[in-house]
């Protein structure tokens, strides 16, 4: 019996051609082995892809097929018409890398198994590379409604947290510089060896605070640069 297994992980890559599946030849270090796969990468998060993978995979009726505009269903595809011994499908979907967590690469792994008369039988099976790529060419089309859709809520949630954040960081930075004044105006009024000590603690404590607050309201307003053309990149696409 056919089966799809969708395996989440980060895939470390060095060159991409965005939406057009091709071979690969990948070290799946779950299974401590390398495997001939076809891979696509596709411009959504990681979860938004198995999401609208597992919502492609649900429609098979005539009228499903009917209303897909540009693209096959997963069972009217090559790969599974010619799948006659009906051998596992297994996807690897992981991020990009960890820079980009709205990028997502998908293999679809060549190699696979057929299931014998009982539980411990397999055979192996390979799928035709041809038929895969083409799999995958498809699934970018067919998912590309439901992922851009999800996508660009997932992307304004994570703007609207960003943006928040910032507000946030800015609260803390001021009140960080009050406390730094009222340290420093303190320090200009005490005499005694023991108060200036405790200052003097006071101050150094205060400025690492302020340092990790800079770093991170600059690490958050990249974040919200970042968020935002990506936005406005997705919002443009889905226009077209």
């Amino acid at each position: 019996m056919k089966k799809f297994f969708f395996v989440s992980g980060i895939l470390m890559l060095s060159c991409y051609v965005m939406g057009q599946a091709r071979d690969a030849t990948a070290e799946f270090k779950k299974y401590d082995k390398t495997e001939h796969a076809v891979m696509i990468d596709l411009p959504y998060a990681p979860a938004v892809v198995q999401s609208a993978l597992t919502d492609y995979l649900s429609k098979t009726s005539k009228r499903d097929q009917k209303n897909a505009t540009g693209f096959l269903l997963s069972h009217n595809t090559l790969l599974v018409k010619n799948n006659t011994k009906g051998a596992d499908m297994v996807f690897e979907i992981g991020t990009k890398d960890y820079f980009h967590p709205n990028e997502t690469v998908i293999y679809l792994k060549l190699n696979s198994n057929v299931q014998g008369g009982n539980s411990t039988d397999f055979a192996e099976n390979h799928f035709n590379m041809s038929d895969a790529k083409s799999y995958l060419d498809n699934l970018s089309i067919a998912i590309k409604p439901y992922a851009t859709d999800l996508q660009i809520r997932l992307q304004k949630k994570d703007l609207k947290n960003a943006r928040e954040k910032s507000l946030s960081l800015t609260a803390r930075g001021t009140k960080l510089e009050q406390n730094r004044m009222k340290i420093a105006q303190d320090m200009s009024s005490n005499n005694t060896d023991q108060r200036t000590a405790k200052l003097l603690k006071r101050k150094i404590s205060n400025r690492q605070q302020i340092d990790v607050n800079t770093a991170a309201m600059v690490k958050n307003n990249k974040e919200i640069d970042d968020q935002t053309s990506a936005l406005a990149l997705l919002e443009k696409n889905n226009k077209r």
